[in-house]
């Protein structure tokens, strides 16, 4: 027997809502990293007891290290696991050059 297992997004078909939609014209990276060689890696800690604050201290301390300068970059990065959020993860201008990794979902 197949003891197969699914997760039911949304509605039961997956669609995002409206209100949680993005509009995606600027995602990804918008110049090319590769030449940026002063780097900083921020890990995002699944043992922490709020997931929420421990983003938004990354996310903080990804702002201080670039500061006013566009020759570092910030990888925030999210270890294998399920986070839990509450609120959403915001950047606010002038936030640049932070990126998000995380482990594969393997």
């Amino acid at each position: 027997m197949n003891n197969a297992q699914a997760q039911t997004l949304y509605n039961g078909v997956g669609h995002i809502p409206a209100g949680y939609q993005q509009t995606w014209t600027e995602a990804g990276l918008l110049d090319d990293m590769r030449t940026i060689t002063n780097r900083e890696v921020f890990v995002v800690d699944i043992a922490a007891a709020d997931h929420d604050t421990e983003v938004s201290n990354a996310i903080s301390a990804a702002n201080t290290f670039i500061g006013t300068t566009t020759d570092r970059m910030a990888i925030i990065y999210f270890n294998e696991g399920t986070y839990y959020f509450d609120t959403p993860i915001t950047l606010a201008n002038p936030s640049h050059n932070i990126v998000f990794q995380g482990a594969d979902s393997d």
